[in-house]
């Protein structure tokens, strides 16, 4: 996971996962993301970009969601004397993400 800074946005260092909650990005995740209801409902998630921002700090809720980088990538590109990618006219960048429910019940 990316280590999160006292802003709460990334500071380009990657560090172990942390325990949760998280407001935090991951990459290289080695499975899908799934999102459990116990006794419910799974729902595995799949996308084409390899970040994923978790935010599960609130008791009553989650968000999983997929990214082409980290979040504030721009700046965290600037500060390592890179170019970050530009999405233009014929060159568009594209991400595709699916949802898969399993019913776990009835």
């Amino acid at each position: 996971m990316y280590e999160r800074g006292a802003d709460h946005l990334p500071t380009g260092a990657m560090i172990a996962p942390k325990p949760r909650p998280w407001d935090d990005c991951f990459t290289d995740v080695r499975a899908a993301p799934v999102v459990r209801w116990p006794g419910v409902l799974e729902l595995e998630l799949t996308a084409t970009g390899d970040h994923w921002v978790v935010y599960d700090e609130p008791v009553e809720g989650v968000c999983v969601e997929p990214q082409s980088a980290p979040p504030d990538f721009v700046n965290l590109a600037a500060a390592a004397g890179h170019e970050p990618p530009i999405a233009e006219p014929g060159r568009p960048m594209t991400m595709s993400m699916s949802w898969r429910w399993r019913r776990l019940t009835g």
